[in-house]
C-alpha cells in the first residue's frame, strides 16, 4: 500500500534517489505507445527540475515537442522512483554550458557550443518512490512469507504530489556560476 508523500523528509528522499542516479530511463510518447531510453540525468533539487542534453534532432526530441508529458524512472538499489511531469526543450548554449561534463564531451567533440545539443528540462509533478530493504532483510522477508504461506511485503511505497511552490525558477545569468555538472549526460540511444 502506497502512503501519500507529505513532509520535507520523504520530499528530500525523491531528490536524494534521484541526484545520486547517474542514469534513468525516459519515457516519451509517439503517439499512443510509450517509447523509453536510458539517459543521464541531472537532478537539481534547489531548481526543482531534472536535466538531461540530447540531440536536437532526435525522436524523443520530437515526441516531447507534441507530447511534453514524461516518465522518468530511477533506481538506486534498493530504493526505485518514478517521476511524471513536463518537459520542454532548452536550446540555449546557457544551460547547455550549465549542465557540460566531461561525459558529454564524449558525445560531442566539439563541446557545448555545438548547435545540434539542447537540454531537455523535465519539472516534476508527482513522483511514487518504493523504499526497499538491503538484501538479506528482503531475502529473511520471502523465506518467511514463503514459510507462512503469507505475502511477501517487500518496502514501502509513498506518493508525492509536487507543487508550484516546491519548485525554483533557474537562476539569472549573471548569478554565481554553478559548477560543473559531474555525471555522463546521454546515452546515444533513440
Amino acid at each position: 500500500m502506497a502512503n501519500t508523500i507529505r513532509n520535507d523528509h520523504d520530499q528530500d528522499r525523491v531528490w536524494s534517489v534521484a541526484s545520486a542516479a547517474d542514469f534513468c530511463m525516459l519515457v516519451t510518447m509517439d503517439g499512443k505507445q510509450p517509447w523509453g531510453r536510458p539517459m543521464g540525468v541531472i537532478a537539481r533539487k534547489d531548481e526543482g527540475k531534472v536535466f538531461m542534453l540530447t540531440d536536437k534532432a532526435s525522436i524523443k526530441d520530437n515526441q516531447i515537442s507534441r507530447n511534453p508529458s514524461v516518465l522518468l524512472l530511477f533506481n538506486r538499489k534498493p530504493d526505485f522512483l518514478s517521476l511524471r511531469g513536463k518537459a520542454r526543450l532548452r536550446k540555449d548554449r546557457e544551460t547547455v554550458r550549465d549542465l557540460w561534463s566531461p561525459g558529454a564531451q564524449a558525445f560531442w567533440p566539439d563541446g557545448p557550443e555545438d548547435a545540434s545539443v539542447i537540454a531537455i528540462e523535465v519539472t516534476p509533478q508527482q513522483a511514487e518512490l518504493w523504499e526497499g530493504d538491503n538484501a538479506l532483510v528482503s531475502t529473511v522477508k520471502f523465506a518467511w512469507a514463503i514459510a507462512t504461506r503469507q505475502t511477501a511485503r517487500p518496502g514501502q511505497s509513498k506518493k508525492l504530489t509536487f507543487s508550484a511552490r516546491r519548485t525554483a525558477r533557474r537562476p539569472a545569468a549573471k548569478k554565481a556560476k554553478r559548477a560543473p555538472a559531474r555525471k555522463a549526460v546521454k546515452a546515444r540511444r533513440g
